[in-house]
C-alpha cells in the first residue's frame, strides 16, 4: 500500500465530510488519516490529525499521553483501526475519491508530504465541527 496516497485520499474524504457536516464519517477518516501518515513517516502529520480527532471528541482511545506511533499501538485504538479499515480500506477510499467532483491527485509540484499538509491545513483551518458529541469516534 502507498500510505502517502492513502493519506492523501482520506485527507480528501475527511474535507468533504467536514464540508457536509458529516462529523462522525469525518472523526473515523481523521483516525485513518493518523495511521497512514505514521507509516509514511510523516508523525508530525499523524499528531495534528490526532489533535483535530480529539479536540472534537476528548474521550477518543486516541487520547493518549503516549506519542502518535504508541497510541496507535493501544487495544482499543487497534480495535477501531480494524474495524475502520475495513470499512473505508484505502482502495475504496480512493474509488471515492475517483468519483467525487474534486478528484485531483497530488499537485505534481509539491511533495506527497507538503501537499497532504497543506490539505491538513485548509481541513483544520475550515472545520465546521465545533460542536461534535462525546460519541464521534
Amino acid at each position: 500500500m502507498n500510505h502517502e496516497q492513502a493519506c492523501w485520499n482520506y485527507l480528501k474524504l475527511a474535507s468533504v465530510a467536514d464540508q457536509k457536516g458529516q462529523w462522525l464519517p469525518r472523526n473515523r477518516l481523521l483516525l485513518m488519516v493518523s495511521i497512514t501518515a505514521a507509516r509514511a513517516g510523516w508523525l508530525d502529520l499523524a499528531d495534528k490529525a490526532r489533535q483535530l480527532l480529539i479536540a472534537s471528541n476528548p474521550r477518543h482511545p486516541l487520547n493518549s499521553p503516549l506519542p502518535i506511533a504508541n497510541s496507535l499501538n493501544l487495544e482499543s485504538v487497534q480495535s477501531l483501526i480494524d474495524r475502520y479499515s475495513r470499512q473505508v480500506n484505502y482502495e475504496r477510499a480512493e474509488h471515492l475519491v475517483l468519483q467525487s467532483h474534486d478528484a485531483q491527485g497530488l499537485p505534481p509540484e509539491t511533495s506527497e508530504y507538503q501537499a497532504c499538509l497543506e490539505l491538513f491545513h485548509r481541513l483544520s483551518k475550515n472545520t465546521t465541527g465545533s460542536s461534535f458529541s462525546a460519541e464521534d469516534a
